[in-house]
Protein backbone atom coordinates (compact mmCIF):
# COMPACT_ATOMS: atom_id res chain seq x y z
CA UNK A 1 0.00 0.00 0.00
CA UNK A 2 2.82 2.42 0.78
CA UNK A 3 4.59 1.58 -2.74
CA UNK A 4 1.52 2.30 -4.46
CA UNK A 5 0.71 5.53 -2.29
CA UNK A 6 4.28 6.29 -3.42
CA UNK A 7 4.12 5.86 -7.55
CA UNK A 8 0.65 7.70 -6.54
CA UNK A 9 2.58 11.15 -5.79
CA UNK A 10 5.38 10.72 -8.42
CA UNK A 11 3.07 10.44 -11.10
CA UNK A 12 1.11 13.59 -9.62
CA UNK A 13 4.31 15.59 -9.55
CA UNK A 14 5.27 14.09 -12.87
CA UNK A 15 1.86 15.75 -14.07
CA UNK A 16 2.30 18.85 -12.41
CA UNK A 17 6.08 19.48 -13.50
CA UNK A 18 4.75 18.62 -16.90
CA UNK A 19 1.55 21.75 -16.89
CA UNK A 20 4.18 24.20 -15.61
CA UNK A 21 4.19 27.53 -17.05
CA UNK A 22 7.20 27.95 -19.51
CA UNK A 23 9.28 31.30 -19.38
CA UNK A 24 9.37 33.86 -22.56
CA UNK A 25 12.42 32.62 -25.03
CA UNK A 26 15.22 34.71 -24.10
CA UNK A 27 17.24 35.66 -27.03
CA UNK A 28 19.42 32.65 -26.63
CA UNK A 29 16.89 30.23 -26.77
CA UNK A 30 15.45 28.38 -29.89
CA UNK A 31 11.89 29.38 -30.98
CA UNK A 32 9.22 27.17 -32.47
CA UNK A 33 8.88 27.06 -36.20
CA UNK A 34 5.66 26.17 -36.73
CA UNK A 35 2.93 27.67 -38.23
CA UNK A 36 1.74 31.49 -36.38
CA UNK A 37 -1.57 31.18 -35.00
CA UNK A 38 -2.51 34.22 -36.82
CA UNK A 39 -2.34 32.64 -40.09
CA UNK A 40 -3.17 29.20 -38.88
CA UNK A 41 -6.48 29.37 -41.24
CA UNK A 42 -5.40 32.02 -43.97
CA UNK A 43 -3.27 31.75 -46.92
CA UNK A 44 -2.28 34.60 -49.19
CA UNK A 45 -3.06 37.39 -47.47
CA UNK A 46 -1.69 40.30 -44.60
CA UNK A 47 -3.39 39.83 -41.19
CA UNK A 48 -3.18 41.98 -38.32
CA UNK A 49 -0.07 41.57 -36.04
CA UNK A 50 1.47 42.76 -32.31
CA UNK A 51 2.09 46.17 -31.64
CA UNK A 52 5.14 48.08 -31.35
CA UNK A 53 6.55 49.01 -28.05
CA UNK A 54 7.25 52.28 -29.60
CA UNK A 55 6.42 53.71 -33.13
CA UNK A 56 9.02 53.60 -36.01
CA UNK A 57 9.77 53.82 -39.63
CA UNK A 58 12.96 53.60 -41.38
CA UNK A 59 14.47 51.08 -38.86
CA UNK A 60 16.55 48.16 -39.56
CA UNK A 61 15.21 44.20 -39.04
CA UNK A 62 16.90 41.44 -38.73
CA UNK A 63 16.26 38.28 -38.69
CA UNK A 64 18.05 35.98 -35.31
CA UNK A 65 19.52 32.75 -35.53
CA UNK A 66 17.04 31.44 -32.71
CA UNK A 67 14.24 33.18 -35.07
CA UNK A 68 13.60 36.12 -33.36
CA UNK A 69 13.25 39.62 -35.03
CA UNK A 70 15.10 42.73 -33.84
CA UNK A 71 13.97 45.87 -34.43
CA UNK A 72 16.79 49.08 -34.05
CA UNK A 73 16.69 53.16 -34.65
CA UNK A 74 14.36 54.44 -36.97
CA UNK A 75 12.61 57.94 -36.89
CA UNK A 76 10.65 58.07 -33.48
CA UNK A 77 12.84 55.53 -31.78
CA UNK A 78 16.39 56.35 -32.76
CA UNK A 79 18.44 55.00 -29.69
CA UNK A 80 15.76 52.13 -29.12
CA UNK A 81 15.39 48.76 -30.38
CA UNK A 82 12.58 45.86 -29.49
CA UNK A 83 12.19 42.14 -30.26
CA UNK A 84 9.72 40.59 -31.88
CA UNK A 85 9.26 37.01 -30.50
CA UNK A 86 6.83 34.67 -32.70
CA UNK A 87 6.56 32.32 -30.02
CA UNK A 88 4.64 34.82 -28.26
CA UNK A 89 3.31 36.94 -31.13
CA UNK A 90 4.83 40.18 -29.42
CA UNK A 91 6.97 42.60 -29.07
CA UNK A 92 9.63 42.70 -26.28
CA UNK A 93 11.91 45.97 -25.05
CA UNK A 94 15.32 45.25 -26.41
CA UNK A 95 18.85 47.29 -25.31
CA UNK A 96 19.66 51.07 -26.00
CA UNK A 97 21.66 51.52 -28.88
CA UNK A 98 24.81 53.61 -28.66
CA UNK A 99 24.36 56.35 -30.41
CA UNK A 100 20.27 57.79 -32.29
CA UNK A 101 20.42 56.05 -35.90
CA UNK A 102 17.49 56.47 -38.31
CA UNK A 103 18.52 54.91 -42.14
CA UNK A 104 21.08 52.59 -40.90
CA UNK A 105 22.35 49.24 -42.50
CA UNK A 106 21.78 45.82 -40.73
CA UNK A 107 24.06 42.67 -41.39
CA UNK A 108 23.57 39.79 -39.48
CA UNK A 109 27.32 38.25 -38.99
CA UNK A 110 28.34 34.45 -38.78
CA UNK A 111 28.99 34.08 -35.34
CA UNK A 112 24.82 35.47 -34.86
CA UNK A 113 25.99 39.22 -34.16
CA UNK A 114 24.01 42.14 -36.21
CA UNK A 115 26.38 44.57 -37.45
CA UNK A 116 24.28 48.27 -37.47
CA UNK A 117 26.47 51.08 -39.52
CA UNK A 118 25.95 54.27 -40.29
CA UNK A 119 22.55 56.08 -40.83
CA UNK A 120 21.69 59.81 -39.59
CA UNK A 121 21.36 60.97 -35.77
CA UNK A 122 19.34 63.60 -34.90
CA UNK A 123 20.20 66.41 -37.15
CA UNK A 124 23.84 65.51 -37.30
CA UNK A 125 24.28 64.41 -40.69
CA UNK A 126 25.31 61.11 -41.66
CA UNK A 127 27.59 58.82 -39.09
CA UNK A 128 30.77 56.73 -39.42
CA UNK A 129 30.20 55.15 -36.50
CA UNK A 130 28.98 51.48 -35.95
CA UNK A 131 28.01 48.76 -33.46
CA UNK A 132 27.21 44.82 -32.82
CA UNK A 133 24.26 43.46 -31.22
CA UNK A 134 25.06 40.68 -29.24
CA UNK A 135 22.43 38.45 -28.88
CA UNK A 136 23.97 36.34 -26.09
CA UNK A 137 24.60 39.56 -23.95
CA UNK A 138 21.46 41.07 -24.97
CA UNK A 139 23.46 44.69 -25.59
CA UNK A 140 25.06 46.53 -28.20
CA UNK A 141 28.44 47.67 -28.56
CA UNK A 142 30.29 50.13 -30.42
CA UNK A 143 33.04 48.97 -33.34
CA UNK A 144 35.53 50.87 -34.46
CA UNK A 145 33.96 53.99 -37.56
CA UNK A 146 33.85 53.45 -41.45
CA UNK A 147 35.85 55.54 -43.01
CA UNK A 148 33.34 57.64 -44.04
CA UNK A 149 29.72 58.45 -43.02
CA UNK A 150 27.46 56.45 -44.71
CA UNK A 151 23.62 56.51 -45.25
CA UNK A 152 21.44 55.05 -47.36
CA UNK A 153 24.49 52.22 -48.31
CA UNK A 154 24.07 48.87 -48.30
CA UNK A 155 25.50 45.96 -46.08
CA UNK A 156 26.60 42.71 -47.44
CA UNK A 157 27.95 39.25 -45.53
CA UNK A 158 30.52 38.00 -48.22
CA UNK A 159 31.60 34.58 -47.87
CA UNK A 160 34.73 34.99 -45.86
CA UNK A 161 32.30 36.60 -43.25
CA UNK A 162 33.64 39.96 -43.68
CA UNK A 163 30.47 42.53 -44.64
CA UNK A 164 31.31 44.73 -47.37
CA UNK A 165 29.84 48.13 -46.85
CA UNK A 166 28.95 50.44 -49.52
CA UNK A 167 28.07 53.95 -51.22
CA UNK A 168 28.39 56.09 -54.05
CA UNK A 169 32.58 55.31 -54.84
CA UNK A 170 33.22 54.52 -51.21
CA UNK A 171 33.47 51.16 -50.08
CA UNK A 172 35.00 49.54 -46.48
CA UNK A 173 35.43 45.79 -45.50
CA UNK A 174 34.35 45.24 -42.11
CA UNK A 175 36.05 42.46 -40.10
CA UNK A 176 34.13 40.42 -37.48
CA UNK A 177 37.03 39.32 -35.48
CA UNK A 178 38.80 42.63 -35.06
CA UNK A 179 35.75 44.82 -35.40
CA UNK A 180 37.27 47.39 -37.49
CA UNK A 181 36.59 48.83 -41.26
CA UNK A 182 39.16 48.77 -43.58
CA UNK A 183 38.75 50.68 -47.21
CA UNK A 184 38.01 48.38 -49.75
CA UNK A 185 38.32 48.89 -53.85
CA UNK A 186 36.76 52.01 -55.29
CA UNK A 187 33.41 51.43 -56.98
CA UNK A 188 32.72 52.28 -60.27
CA UNK A 189 29.24 53.84 -60.49
CA UNK A 190 28.27 57.34 -59.23
CA UNK A 191 26.08 58.01 -56.56
CA UNK A 192 24.70 55.03 -54.57
CA UNK A 193 23.28 50.85 -55.66
CA UNK A 194 20.05 50.46 -54.25
CA UNK A 195 21.04 46.67 -54.78
CA UNK A 196 23.54 44.74 -53.47
CA UNK A 197 23.04 41.24 -53.93
CA UNK A 198 25.59 38.17 -52.75
CA UNK A 199 26.01 35.65 -55.70
CA UNK A 200 25.93 31.73 -55.62
CA UNK A 201 29.64 32.30 -56.39
CA UNK A 202 30.58 34.78 -53.24
CA UNK A 203 30.87 37.55 -55.91
CA UNK A 204 28.69 40.96 -54.98
CA UNK A 205 25.88 42.08 -57.60
CA UNK A 206 25.31 45.97 -57.36
CA UNK A 207 22.22 47.82 -59.74
CA UNK A 208 19.97 50.61 -59.65
CA UNK A 209 22.00 52.96 -58.76
CA UNK A 210 20.71 57.38 -57.92
CA UNK A 211 23.75 58.78 -59.72
CA UNK A 212 23.41 60.44 -62.78
CA UNK A 213 20.64 59.53 -65.57
CA UNK A 214 23.70 57.61 -67.96
CA UNK A 215 24.14 55.40 -64.98
CA UNK A 216 20.67 54.08 -64.26
CA UNK A 217 21.05 50.97 -66.60
CA UNK A 218 24.47 49.86 -65.48
CA UNK A 219 25.64 47.71 -63.56
CA UNK A 220 28.75 46.06 -61.45
CA UNK A 221 30.40 43.26 -59.79
CA UNK A 222 32.35 43.15 -57.07
CA UNK A 223 34.68 40.27 -56.30
CA UNK A 224 36.07 39.40 -52.94
CA UNK A 225 38.68 37.37 -54.40
CA UNK A 226 40.53 40.04 -56.07
CA UNK A 227 39.13 43.04 -54.48
CA UNK A 228 38.10 44.08 -57.70
CA UNK A 229 35.03 46.35 -59.20
CA UNK A 230 34.27 45.34 -62.94
CA UNK A 231 31.05 46.29 -65.51
CA UNK A 232 28.50 43.60 -66.00
CA UNK A 233 25.96 44.14 -68.50
CA UNK A 234 23.64 46.44 -68.92
CA UNK A 235 19.85 46.65 -66.67
CA UNK A 236 17.11 46.07 -69.12
CA UNK A 237 15.95 49.02 -68.84
CA UNK A 238 17.17 52.48 -66.80
CA UNK A 239 16.04 51.74 -63.39
CA UNK A 240 16.72 53.38 -59.93
CA UNK A 241 15.77 52.82 -55.92
CA UNK A 242 15.16 48.81 -56.94
CA UNK A 243 15.15 46.13 -54.56
CA UNK A 244 16.87 42.67 -55.63
CA UNK A 245 16.59 39.19 -54.48
CA UNK A 246 18.92 36.12 -55.26
CA UNK A 247 16.13 33.69 -56.46
CA UNK A 248 16.93 29.65 -55.84
CA UNK A 249 18.25 29.10 -59.19
CA UNK A 250 21.16 31.53 -58.90
CA UNK A 251 19.57 34.31 -60.74
CA UNK A 252 18.53 37.97 -59.14
CA UNK A 253 15.17 39.47 -59.40
CA UNK A 254 14.81 43.17 -59.58
CA UNK A 255 11.79 45.20 -59.35
CA UNK A 256 12.14 48.95 -59.44
CA UNK A 257 10.10 51.99 -59.69
CA UNK A 258 7.13 51.50 -62.04
CA UNK A 259 6.39 47.90 -61.75
CA UNK A 260 8.73 46.57 -64.06
CA UNK A 261 11.08 43.50 -63.38
CA UNK A 262 14.25 42.22 -64.88
CA UNK A 263 16.21 39.30 -64.28
CA UNK A 264 20.04 38.81 -64.39
CA UNK A 265 21.45 35.29 -64.80
CA UNK A 266 25.60 35.78 -63.64
CA UNK A 267 26.41 32.79 -66.27
CA UNK A 268 25.85 35.13 -69.10
CA UNK A 269 25.93 38.32 -67.10
CA UNK A 270 22.84 39.74 -68.92
CA UNK A 271 19.99 41.24 -68.00
CA UNK A 272 16.20 40.57 -69.49
CA UNK A 273 12.89 41.88 -68.97
CA UNK A 274 10.49 39.34 -66.89
CA UNK A 275 6.74 39.83 -66.19
CA UNK A 276 5.13 43.03 -65.46
CA UNK A 277 3.40 43.43 -62.62
CA UNK A 278 -0.52 44.46 -62.17
CA UNK A 279 -0.28 47.00 -59.76
CA UNK A 280 3.06 48.59 -60.50
CA UNK A 281 4.58 50.69 -57.31
CA UNK A 282 7.46 52.77 -56.21
CA UNK A 283 9.93 51.96 -52.99
CA UNK A 284 9.44 48.78 -53.27
CA UNK A 285 10.69 45.98 -50.93
CA UNK A 286 11.83 42.10 -51.01
CA UNK A 287 11.95 39.28 -49.40
CA UNK A 288 12.05 35.40 -50.75
CA UNK A 289 9.61 33.22 -48.95
CA UNK A 290 10.03 29.93 -47.82
CA UNK A 291 8.83 28.06 -50.80
CA UNK A 292 11.13 30.16 -52.82
CA UNK A 293 8.36 32.67 -54.18
CA UNK A 294 9.10 36.42 -54.00
CA UNK A 295 7.13 39.09 -51.81
CA UNK A 296 7.17 42.54 -53.10
CA UNK A 297 5.43 45.16 -51.36
CA UNK A 298 5.48 48.99 -52.63
CA UNK A 299 3.47 52.45 -52.91
CA UNK A 300 0.78 51.98 -55.89
CA UNK A 301 1.44 53.91 -59.01
CA UNK A 302 -0.03 56.33 -60.53
CA UNK A 303 0.39 58.30 -57.16
CA UNK A 304 -2.32 59.92 -55.89
CA UNK A 305 -2.06 63.76 -55.96
CA UNK A 306 -4.43 63.86 -52.46
CA UNK A 307 -1.41 61.76 -51.20
CA UNK A 308 -4.38 59.32 -50.52
CA UNK A 309 -2.17 56.38 -51.62
CA UNK A 310 -2.09 52.91 -51.48
CA UNK A 311 0.46 50.07 -50.35
CA UNK A 312 0.37 47.07 -52.43
CA UNK A 313 1.89 43.72 -52.72
CA UNK A 314 2.07 41.28 -55.18
CA UNK A 315 4.28 37.32 -55.92
CA UNK A 316 6.62 36.62 -58.06
CA UNK A 317 7.07 33.23 -59.06
CA UNK A 318 10.02 32.13 -60.83
CA UNK A 319 8.67 28.86 -62.04
CA UNK A 320 5.99 30.16 -63.88
CA UNK A 321 7.89 33.84 -64.74
CA UNK A 322 4.46 35.73 -63.15
CA UNK A 323 3.33 37.63 -60.87
CA UNK A 324 -0.20 37.48 -58.78
CA UNK A 325 -2.28 39.79 -56.49
CA UNK A 326 -1.11 39.54 -52.59
CA UNK A 327 -3.15 41.72 -50.75
CA UNK A 328 -3.54 46.36 -50.11
CA UNK A 329 -2.38 47.81 -46.95
CA UNK A 330 -4.19 51.36 -45.68
CA UNK A 331 -3.12 53.36 -44.80
CA UNK A 332 -0.06 54.13 -47.36
CA UNK A 333 3.03 52.59 -45.73
CA UNK A 334 6.51 53.50 -46.63
CA UNK A 335 10.15 52.82 -44.56
CA UNK A 336 8.78 49.67 -43.26
CA UNK A 337 10.78 46.34 -43.09
CA UNK A 338 9.78 43.18 -43.99
CA UNK A 339 11.18 39.79 -43.00
CA UNK A 340 10.65 36.28 -43.14
CA UNK A 341 10.33 34.33 -40.22
CA UNK A 342 11.45 30.72 -40.09
CA UNK A 343 7.74 29.35 -39.77
CA UNK A 344 7.35 30.87 -43.22
CA UNK A 345 5.42 33.67 -42.56
CA UNK A 346 6.37 37.32 -42.99
CA UNK A 347 6.71 40.24 -40.25
CA UNK A 348 5.68 43.38 -41.95
CA UNK A 349 6.47 46.24 -39.08
CA UNK A 350 6.28 50.17 -38.17
CA UNK A 351 6.63 52.29 -41.27
CA UNK A 352 6.26 55.92 -41.94
CA UNK A 353 4.86 58.79 -44.16
CA UNK A 354 7.35 61.89 -45.43
CA UNK A 355 10.16 62.36 -44.85
CA UNK A 356 10.69 63.41 -42.04
CA UNK A 357 7.82 60.99 -41.28
CA UNK A 358 4.85 63.25 -40.77
CA UNK A 359 3.05 59.85 -39.31
CA UNK A 360 4.65 56.73 -37.85
CA UNK A 361 3.36 53.39 -37.49
CA UNK A 362 2.87 51.18 -34.09
CA UNK A 363 0.96 48.85 -35.87
CA UNK A 364 3.23 44.78 -37.47
CA UNK A 365 1.10 42.77 -39.78
CA UNK A 366 1.80 39.03 -40.49
CA UNK A 367 2.03 38.55 -44.32
CA UNK A 368 0.47 34.03 -44.05
CA UNK A 369 1.46 32.68 -47.88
Amino acid sequence: MKRSTELFLMMMVLALAGCAAHPAPSPNTPVQTGKAAACADKHGVFVEGAKLISPRGEQTASLLENGQVLLAGGWGAMDSSEIYDPASASFQPGPKLTVKRVKAVAARLPDGRVLLSGGMGDHTGATASAEVFDPKTNTFTATGPMSAPRTGHSATLLQNGKVLVMVGKSADLFDPATNTFSPAAKPLLSGSASSATRLADGRVLLACTSGAFKDWKKAEIYDPGSNQFTPTGDMAAPSFNCSGTLLPDGKVLFVGNGGGAQIYDPATARFSSTAVAEAPVMFPSETLLNDRRVLIAGVALPLDRHHNDTTVATIYDSSSAAFTPAGTLKPVRRGYTLTTLLDGSVLLAGGAQGTPPKTLSDRAMLYCP
